[in-house]
């Protein structure tokens, strides 16, 4: 994984390179030049630390996550997390592979667990440097018990507020989502 390194300890292919690394403009996009971030080797004392990816790497990495996320491609949203990924849930983080594997899975992204016909809808979109945030409608059929509820058969949707912030390696080292679990109880007990 790449920590944060002084540039001026950087080492990397082209000069040109050099000159962005020293003006810290390590993620964007050079139109002449394609994706730049697969172009950044970085060395530190002669150890590989990683590649940056651009924001179009990021931006493919969260489209393939949503993707598989509605397709209840359980395998395919792991693979678009980083070595140890952290879910957070409104302040309670889930952590590591396994942990965030169940997680998708218990709540329905696999086909099966608390709910069915999960769905992730994109209404507003936020990039920075660091992360992107995600204003969505979560939307589903309650079929198992979710937080000590009994299955309910009813449909529910809710607006939800996901931040992603991504490794250095253009996958996703964090989600951190954000929604009213009164409100999806009301829609489940009416």
């Amino acid at each position: 994984m790449v920590r944060n390194v002084a540039p001026v300890r950087l080492r990397v292919l082209g000069e040109s390179l050099k000159r962005l690394l020293r003006r810290k403009v390590f993620g964007l996009h050079d139109a002449r030049k394609g994706d730049l971030g697969r172009l950044i080797y970085l060395l530190d004392g002669g150890q590989w630390l990683g590649l940056l990816m651009t924001m179009p790497d990021r931006l493919a990495i969260l489209a393939q996550h949503l993707e598989a996320e509605n397709a209840h491609d359980i395998d395919g949203i792991m693979a678009t997390y980083a070595e140890r990924p952290v879910v957070v849930i409104n302040g309670r983080a889930i952590e590591g592979t396994d942990r965030v594997r169940l997680f998708h899975e218990r709540f329905g992204f696999g086909g099966g667990g608390s709910f069915a016909e999960v769905h992730v809808e994109e209404r507003h979109r936020l990039v920075t440097a660091d992360a992107i945030g995600i204003e969505q409608t979560l939307s589903g059929r309650h079929i198992g018990d979710w937080e000590a509820m009994a299955p309910t058969g009813k449909r529910f949707e809710i607006a939800v507020c996901t931040v992603y912030r991504f490794a250095p390696d253009g996958l996703l080292q964090s989600e951190d989502v954000y929604f009213d679990r009164a409100r999806l109880r009301e829609q489940l007990l009416k």
